[in-house]
């Protein structure tokens, strides 16, 4: 017992046995300085040490118990906050709070394995950050929602050998500016605020006009293709270098379903941030129709009356000219009948399934077909000699695509695939099937 507490027990012991028996104003003399002997003990710091396994436990605590997060804060050694404030550690352990829905049922801690991807990846994304990772500590904190199995979240403190395990400071601000630009994010989404979300992204190597259109396709997407509230999306990973949503209710640009996708939020080496957030790029239809100097050709994967419509020699090579080569290297008879054509023009190059006479003219349905020079295009004007720009100003997300465009025509499945030789289109091919 320290001397001040040995002291004060003293006096509260002499101030009772001199009032004993005595009236009321004895009783509230000794309240007086009960009340005063409790005060002295919450001011005095919390300089216990907490174990790394008991600091998990007070985080887990906090998300628990969202309304006791003041109290768990009081009760964390002050050396082992790291300096952050109760108003930090607040908004760190709501934001975790997201992360994990249900009951919290225990915690674990991360392999070595596990762990060591964690650092890795964060020293490829932030190569010159200052902080040591080597003492960063990563545990998994379980929890169930009813009628689920049980799912998993990571949180992160530091343990330095030989050094009271802490908080980790620099870790919960960057997690909390990321969190702050993901309020921006989803608020601006949700005004439809199209400059603002421009702004956002702005980290993103893309020119304005690309940007505008990548916001504006982002602001429909979540007003007409996401059935839940920005509030109910679920954090998934809180981490220095990035944290994750999971978004729920999906229709996709195509109309189909999806149970939920993914987004992150990145810390950039430079202090900035970048939103990967990728929309699905879905064919234009009248890309599927080619043309040969703005005179239309065929469409890919046309139907008429249920049936698939073939493209004829005649027509085709009226606007184009005879192919390079029409013999049985390139004309060849399939075990039913049916013959594939694999034919080289002027300006493109296709595949066709029909039929062939004599060498000398066919009619069939073309299942794919490669666009050679500026010659040929497609509904929306691309063509080769174009540039990535080009492209994006049609499909704003090409490039996480790879530069593949994805849908179905009337006859099935399509895609298109854009070949690029640096920044500029070398070819376009359209493939069904």
């Amino acid at each position: 017992m320290s001397a001040r507490r040995r002291t004060a027990a003293c006096i509260l012991l002499v101030v009772a046995l001199a009032l004993s028996g005595c009236s009321s104003q004895g009783s509230n003399m000794i309240d007086g300085l009960s009340d005063q002997i409790r005060s002295w003990g919450q001011r005095q710091p919390n300089t216990g040490t907490l174990t790394v396994h008991h600091l998990v436990q007070k985080i887990a605590d906090a998300v628990k118990n969202g309304g006791n997060i003041d109290q768990v804060y009081a009760s964390i050694p002050d050396k082992q906050r790291d300096g952050l404030s109760l108003d930090q550690f607040q908004q760190y352990i709501r934001f975790l709070v997201r992360g994990m829905s249900g009951s919290i049922t225990s915690f674990s801690e991360m392999t070595g394995e596990e762990l060591d991807q964690v650092r890795s990846d964060i020293q490829a994304q932030l190569p010159e950050q200052p902080e040591d990772l080597s003492a960063l500590a990563g545990f998994w904190i379980h929890y169930q929602e009813i009628g689920r199995k049980e799912s998993k979240f990571a949180i992160y403190v530091r343990a330095v050998e030989d050094q009271p395990p802490d908080l980790f400071a620099a870790w919960v601000n960057e997690v909390l500016d990321l969190a702050a630009l993901a309020t921006l994010y989803f608020d601006a989404l949700e005004r439809s605020d199209t400059e603002a979300l421009a702004v956002l992204l702005a980290t993103q190597p893309y020119s304005e006009a690309v940007l505008d259109l990548r916001a504006q396709r982002l602001i429909g997407f979540y007003r007409n293709n996401i059935t839940t509230q920005t509030r109910d999306f679920r954090l998934t990973e809180a981490r220095m270098d990035k944290i994750g949503f999971e978004e729920f209710g999906i229709i996709n640009p195509d109309q189909s379903q999806a149970v939920s996708r993914r987004i992150a939020l990145l810390s950039q080496p430079d202090g900035r941030f970048l939103i990967q957030d990728v929309l699905p790029e879905v064919i234009k239809p009248d890309d599927l129709v080619v043309s040969y100097q703005n005179k239309v050709l065929f469409e890919l994967g046309r139907v008429a009356d249920g049936e698939a419509v073939q493209v004829r020699s005649d027509d085709l090579e009226s606007i184009i000219g005879a192919p390079e080569r029409h013999d049985d290297t390139v004309c060849t008879t399939a075990a039913n009948g049916v013959q594939h054509l694999n034919l080289t023009y002027r300006a493109l190059a296709l595949r066709a399934e029909g039929t062939c006479f004599r060498h000398s003219r066919w009619s069939g349905v073309v299942t794919q077909v490669r666009l050679l020079d500026e010659t040929c295009g497609i509904g929306s004007g691309l063509s080769p000699g174009d540039s990535v720009e080009d492209i994006l100003r049609q499909y704003p997300f090409a490039q996480e695509a790879g530069y593949i465009i994805r849908g179905s025509g009337a006859a099935g499945p399509v895609h298109i695939r854009f070949n690029l030789s640096g920044d500029i289109i070398s070819s376009i091919e359209l493939i069904g099937g």
